[in-house]
C-alpha cells in the first residue's frame, strides 16, 4: 500500500511540474528570441580579432599587434579587428561559418582543412621558365614574381638556367587554424 501511495504521489508531483501553462510558453519563446539577438547569424556585421596558425603552430596572419611582433612579422601600419558581413562570401567560407553562433567576447578555435581553405596544391600552377624569358636580374629562390596579367608566384628552384615558379596561393595545401575573438556584433 505504501508503494502505491508513493507512486501516486510521484505521478502527481511529476504531472504538476510538466503541465503546460500557455502564458509560460510565450514567455519562454520571447526569451529565446531575445537571446538569439546576442548571437551571430548570417547577414550580421561582425568585428573579430584572429590569430591564424598552421598545424606546426607557426603564425601566418593575425589582427593583433603583439602576436605579430612575437611572430617576428614586419609590422603593418595598423592592427584592428577585421569587420565583415557573415555570409557575403568575402572570406573563406569555413571561417565565416565559424563565427555563426558566437556572442561578443567569446573566443573560439576552428580548424579548416586545406581543401576548404585555399585548396590543394595544383601541379598545373607550378611552371618552369627559362631565365632568359624573364627579367632574371637578382632572382633567387624565394623571389616573388608577377606576370603581366597580375598572377603572383614564388621561385622555388633555379637549375640549369631554368626557374621553377609556383603560382599556387602560398597557403594552398595547408590546413589552417584560427583563434577567433568576437569583438563587435551588429544585427542586420
Amino acid at each position: 500500500m505504501k508503494k502505491i501511495l508513493f507512486v501516486v504521489f510521484i505521478l502527481f508531483v511529476f504531472g504538476c511540474t510538466n503541465q503546460t501553462n500557455p502564458s509560460n510558453n510565450s514567455k519562454v519563446q520571447q526569451n529565446t528570441s531575445v537571446s538569439l539577438a546576442n548571437f551571430v547569424q548570417v547577414g550580421d556585421t561582425v568585428s573579430v580579432d584572429y590569430v591564424g596558425t598552421l598545424n606546426n603552430g607557426s603564425v601566418f596572419d593575425t589582427s593583433i599587434k603583439e602576436v605579430a611582433q612575437e611572430a617576428g612579422f614586419a609590422l603593418r601600419d595598423k592592427y584592428e579587428p577585421m569587420t565583415f558581413v557573415v555570409g557575403q562570401g568575402k572570406l573563406i567560407k569555413a571561417f565565416e561559418n565559424g563565427v555563426i553562433g558566437m556572442k561578443v567576447g567569446e573566443e573560439k578555435n576552428i580548424h579548416i582543412l586545406a581543401k576548404d581553405a585555399y585548396g590543394e596544391v595544383n601541379p598545373e600552377n607550378i611552371i618552369q621558365v627559362p631565365l632568359s624569358d624573364i627579367n632574371a636580374e637578382g632572382i633567387v629562390v624565394g623571389s616573388e614574381l608577377q606576370t603581366q596579367d597580375g598572377f603572383q608566384g614564388v621561385v622555388t628552384s633555379i637549375e640549369n638556367e631554368t626557374a621553377t615558379i609556383d603560382f599556387n596561393h602560398p597557403l594552398a595545401g595547408k590546413d589552417l587554424n584560427f583563434k577567433i575573438i568576437l569583438r563587435k556584433l551588429v544585427k542586420n
